[in-house]
């Protein structure tokens, strides 16, 4: 037998005087009782006959064929994909202007299984079943111009349609209810698109953070917001307001363990906006965006330029604004202190919870202002209401959504857009009214309490109506309006007996158990509900406890999530789970691993955009429209499937992240319990952060590495690659730095140690001047060596590490046992300087040479030797960063030629030894510039060495040829 959805139209008699049929008082439907029906007059009205052969007409015009016709009923029936045509066919009839309120017909709809009784033309088989008794049903209990729907129909309970009152009452002495259908929005995705219609307010109750912009320079304005206040709305309009200073926004990314991932991620956002800066500058921001990072130092400089370029003479000072300061990773926010702290002293303001202390990694910055959003006053929260729709809002429908939003903004704005969806606040002539009465009275909170737990109607009327007709439909997408009450316990047995008892009426043939679960629900008392929030909220919300005020947001997000479909709520926890802003291509692979190809953005990208769940910060990027929704939906993650959504994020994360991301995937690869995963992930992040000097971030990454691997749970990865987008690291041995200092050098040539990585980046010539520029730097790469040394495993080790050159030295140190030498003169102690450096440096000792950089120190001689000397000592013993901020700060001194050339060139030697080739070359060809220009060949040689050996251990054979010529021309030369 087809299945078949059946539309039934009950009509005034067809004579003048007879019976009207017209529903009993409501208070008649409780009881069944009522008084007799009236006859009513015709006389100026159309007839019924004419009315159904009207809508016949428009029927057949549809597809749908006659199957019943009697003298006050007929029906129509139509496929079960015809779901519009069927609800267009009923709304025609409800709402047809050409008749008068009193004599429109009422319409009934069911879906079932129909059997064919014969057929009475080409547009007409007469059918009975199940279904034709249920729509007759309705259709009799109806009052004209309304639409009752079955509440067993499937579009009824996934929610497809928009339904609110349950209509109660008997036909032939037996209980019927049908759900009463939004003839104006009749489908939720229609509704749902009004929320599209929303505005971006003005900024509303938030004047205490613009007293912010007067924050001094140098200083970090904490702004106290707790979820849902407004807090990053608030920053936002500060950044719009600094102009025309400079504002960077900066906001948690990921998981928070990328270091500098908010700082990566800030600087990429405003890429449009990046100031003129110099040269190093320019490729530090680089490596920072591509996700390689870099040192804290070099980052402070360049936000310190980003923010307060030194050109911008007249223009207040930039301000750097921190969404969520706790959740931010700690070296992001190091640098934005150390930042503060620089000689053009920026400014920053940190959002912080209303009892979240200041990190502390912030702590050292000086505070200045402090400022706290409180819950917004009745007022103001009618205001933003008016604001969220352009004023186009009646003043009822306003004061009521207001109070819904418990004094939050977000809660606010989340219960408007539940009341849209729900159709309790509908469109009307471009002005948005509440649908009865009663909507916008009762919110999301208390609807989910003990108080309607005895009531299997309570689930946002449609929704919990249909989940009392089907037991499991309590706890569904379309009862999940109400959301956690639908699915307690009270509600699910109340619903399971009502399913109950409907099976045995439907069993013993009753024509009323064409509403399957009226028998049992009929028996409690009815709370008539139009699927509006349900209960009043304070009139002012000043006093409330702001742990009240978020839930409110939090309980409406809920509510409106329950009602997502799968594909799109997959989307929003892919996006979710990435962090909360992220590119479409990782979400889109997240989301279709997991949900398959409907999940794809393309797919639901109209449904998350209207809907006001994401927005576009830019091209190809989604972000979610608050934290809160970021914590409701991965709250929503059933925990049977946390492992495998986690598990996915991580391989996303290796695909799409930088090398430093890989922190986020091995974090999400822990809490997917994939241990060795996790730790082969933690050690290539480890290196990523070693390349960059971020020291800590180091040493916490090997910390976690060898946690993870230590609990021995999954597999390795699935491949032995680095996925980032750095290629392994060239460290340049120490040997070159020979040429620095200023005694002549070994002319024989050692080859690069196996310890350290070749690099397989092909260097660009086009950066590259031309009258230094090597014949050839495309040769294939040589492969590196297996390295023989393994990492060192502990960050307390700061002892030297050890050389591939070292040898057995003596232990006997002639310089140890006195700090003056009255035997040695500054000259002999700055040869026997040179000499020990170079020792050290090829043997891996150290010994000795702290001796006689402070006797050197005290004498006041060889001061550059002493410096550069002591930067290269400080390198070898592990201190990157202090090395190369203090090599760097004599290269970019004023000083002769000469003397600039060899500072460069200890710069560079320093980089590559870092491992930061492409600067490091950058640097040796500047120092041979200025070697050149001195006219300086011992220099000149130097610098050509260094590039032959950098060539060379970077696996670029005919480049490093190249430069082994220019050496010896220039060391013939200097013979000469």
């Amino acid at each position: 037998m087809p299945e078949r959805i059946v539309v039934s139209f009950r009509g005034v008699a067809a004579a003048e005087g007879a019976v009207t049929g017209a529903p009993p008082s409501p208070a008649a439907f409780m009881s069944g009782s009522g008084d007799a029906p009236r006859p009513v007059s015709l006389s100026g009205a159309a007839t019924y006959l004419n009315q159904a052969l009207s809508f016949k007409q428009r029927a057949e015009a549809l597809g749908a064929t006659l199957c019943s016709w009697g003298a006050q009923t007929f029906s129509f029936a139509l496929g079960p994909d015809e779901l519009e045509e069927a609800v267009s066919l009923a709304i025609q009839a409800a709402d047809d202007p050409g008749v008068l309120p009193a004599h429109r017909f009422a319409v009934g709809i069911a879906q079932g299984e129909m059997t064919p009784a014969g057929e009475w033309g080409r547009q007409a088989v007469l059918s009975w079943g199940q279904p034709l008794l249920a729509a007759v049903a309705l259709a009799f209990i109806g009052a004209p111009g309304e639409v009752l729907v079955d509440p067993a129909l499937p579009a009824a309970r996934s929610g497809e349609l928009l339904l609110s009152r349950l209509r109660r009452g008997r036909q032939d002495g037996r209980p019927v209810r049908g759900l009463r259908l939004d003839t104006r929005q009749p489908f939720r995705r229609i509704a749902a698109e009004a929320v599209g219609k929303l505005r971006v307010p003005l900024l509303v109750g938030a004047s205490p953070a613009l007293d912010l912009l007067a924050l001094p320079a140098g200083t970090v304005g904490i702004l106290r917001a707790g979820r849902g206040m407004g807090g990053t709305r608030a920053l936002t309009e500060l950044a719009q307001r600094t102009a025309p200073g400079r504002a960077l926004l900066i906001a948690p990314q990921g998981a928070s363990r990328e270091p500098l991932g908010a700082l990566r991620r800030a600087l990429s956002r405003a890429s449009v906006a990046t100031p003129p800066l110099p040269r190093r500058l320019e490729e530090a921001l680089s490596h920072l965006v591509a996700g390689e990072g870099a040192d804290l130092w070099t980052t402070a400089e360049l936000l310190e330029a980003w923010i307060t370029p030194e050109s911008a003479d007249g223009v207040p000072p930039g301000l750097i604004l921190v969404d969520d300061a706790s959740e931010v990773d700690p070296w992001s926010l190091g640098a934005i202190a150390a930042a503060i702290g620089r000689r053009r002293a920026a400014r920053a303001i940190a959002r912080l919870d209303t009892s979240e202390a200041l990190p502390p990694a912030l702590a050292s910055a000086p505070v200045g202002t402090r400022r706290s959003l409180d819950p917004l006053s009745a007022s103001e929260a009618e205001d933003l209401t008016r604001a969220l729709f352009g004023g186009a809002i009646t003043a009822s429908a306003a004061r009521r959504w207001a109070r819904l939003g418990r004094g939050t903004p977000l809660g606010v704005r989340e219960a408007v857009c539940d009341g849209l969806e729900l159709g309790a606040l509908r469109w009307v002539d471009d002005v948005a009214v509440p649908r009865s009465h009663a909507a916008g009275r009762r919110d999301a909170h208390r609807r989910t309490g003990m108080r309607h737990a005895h009531d299997p109607t309570h689930a946002a009327g449609a929704a919990g109506a249909a989940g009392a007709a089907n037991a499991a439909g309590a706890a569904n997408a379309a009862g999940a309006a109400n959301a956690a009450g639908a699915a307690n316990a009270a509600s699910a047995a109340s619903a399971a007996s009502a399913a109950s008892a409907a099976g045995a009426a439907g069993a013993a043939g009753a024509a009323g158990a064409a509403n399957a679960a009226s028998a049992a629900s009929a028996r409690g008392p009815v709370r008539a509900t139009d699927g509006a929030p349900v209960s009043a909220a304070p009139r002012s919300a000043r006093d409330t406890d702001p742990s009240v005020t978020s839930v409110a947001a939090h309980a409406w997000l809920v509510r409106r999530l329950c009602r997502l479909g799968a594909a799109p709520h997959a989307t929003l926890t892919a996006l979710a789970l990435l962090g909360g802003e992220a590119p479409d291509r990782a979400v889109t692979e997240l989301a279709t691993a997991m949900a398959g190809s409907e999940a794809r953005i393309a797919s639901v990208e109209r449904i998350l955009t209207e809907g006001c769940w994401v927005t576009r910060p830019e091209a190809r990027w989604l972000t979610l429209t608050s934290r809160t929704l970021r914590d409701v939906i991965l709250d929503a993650i059933p925990h049977a499937d946390r492992d495998r959504w986690h598990a996915a994020t991580a391989r996303a994360i290796r695909r799409h992240g930088g090398p430093l991301a890989l922190a986020d995937a091995a974090w999400h690869a822990a809490q997917a319990h994939e241990g060795r995963a996790a730790s082969e992930l933690a050690n290539r992040a480890a290196s990523a952060a070693s390349r960059a000097l971020l020291e800590t971030a180091e040493a916490e990454l090997l910390a976690f590495a060898a946690d993870q691997e230590a609990t021995g749970e999954g597999v390795p990865l699935e491949d032995d690659t680095d996925t980032g987008t750095s290629p392994p690291t060239y460290r340049m041995p120490p040997l070159a730095i020979a040429e620095l200092l200023d005694t002549p050098s070994s002319s024989t040539f050692t080859p690069p140690s196996v310890a350290y990585r070749a690099r397989q980046d092909t260097l660009p010539e086009g950066q590259l001047p031309s009258s230094t520029r090597p014949r050839a730097l495309t040769a294939p790469p040589i492969p590196p060596a297996p390295p023989t040394l393994t990492r060192v495993e502990s960050a307390e080790d700061t002892g030297p590490p050890t050389s591939p050159f070292a040898v057995n030295l003596p232990e006997l140190d002639p310089l140890a046992t006195t700090t003056r030498s009255p035997v040695m003169s500054p000259v002999t102690l700055g040869d026997q300087l040179a000499e020990l450096a170079r020792d050290a440096l090829v043997h891996g000792k150290l010994d000795g040479i702290d001796a006689v950089l402070t006797e050197l120190r005290r004498l006041g001689t060889h001061t550059d030797l002493v410096d550069r000397v002591s930067a290269i000592v400080a390198l070898g013993r592990g201190a990157k960063g202090d090395a190369l901020r203090q090599l760097r700060t004599a290269a970019e001194a004023e000083q002769p030629p000469a003397k600039k050339a060899r500072a460069l060139l200890a710069y560079a030697v320093a980089l590559a030894t870092a491992g930061r080739t492409a600067p490091s070359l950058l640097t040796a060809l500047s120092a041979l510039a200025c070697a050149r220009e001195a006219s300086d060949a011992r220099g000149e040689v130097a610098c050509a060495r260094f590039l032959d050996h950098l060539y060379t251990a970077s696996g670029h054979g005919d480049a490093a040829s190249t430069w082994s010529d220019v050496a010896t021309g220039a060391a013939l030369r200097r013979a000469d």
